[in-house]
């Protein structure tokens, strides 16, 4: 896909390029180089679809809702083989955004517990610190009064 089309197809529905890069923690500008190939790589749309919370079905429906644009295509006398098609391949897109989900899910699980474990860490050191600036305060007051 090309990537003018998947910038037009953010914008169209109210996306901002620059709140997408930093979300995907990259600058604007890397951002816009990324949209200016012909051939967009699936890994990068994948990211971007992943920032904005959609799947890849939202780039390939041009940001139409995908059960809408799937129902119509269902809707325009397709054989019930072609429907059968269209159901299977739209609980495959589920089951991988459901998987998709789950990864990420538990990636900031891990990353949670990294962070509680890194806070607790500065907090007892914070304490210690605490604790030897009292006892040099009762040693240098005890010196000031004696």
């Amino acid at each position: 896909m090309n990537g003018e089309i998947v910038k037009k197809i953010l914008l169209d529905n109210g996306y901002k390029l620059k709140d997408i890069a930093l979300a995907m923690n990259k600058s604007p500008q890397n951002l816009h180089s990324l949209l200016k190939t012909k051939d967009i790589k699936i890994e990068v749309l994948e990211r971007i679809a992943l920032t904005i919370n959609k799947n890849l079905n939202f780039f390939l429906y041009k940001g139409e809702d995908f059960k809408n644009s799937r129902s119509q295509l269902i809707n325009k006398n397709k054989s019930p083989k072609e429907d059968q098609i269209f159901k299977i391949s739209s609980t495959v897109d589920a089951i991988d955004d459901y998987f998709k989900y789950e990864k990420k899910i538990k990636e900031l699980e891990w990353e949670l517990k990294y962070v509680i474990k890194e806070r607790d860490s500065l907090k007892r050191e914070i304490e210690s610190k605490n604790k030897i600036i009292e006892l040099m305060e009762n040693k240098l007051g005890g010196v000031a009064r004696g």
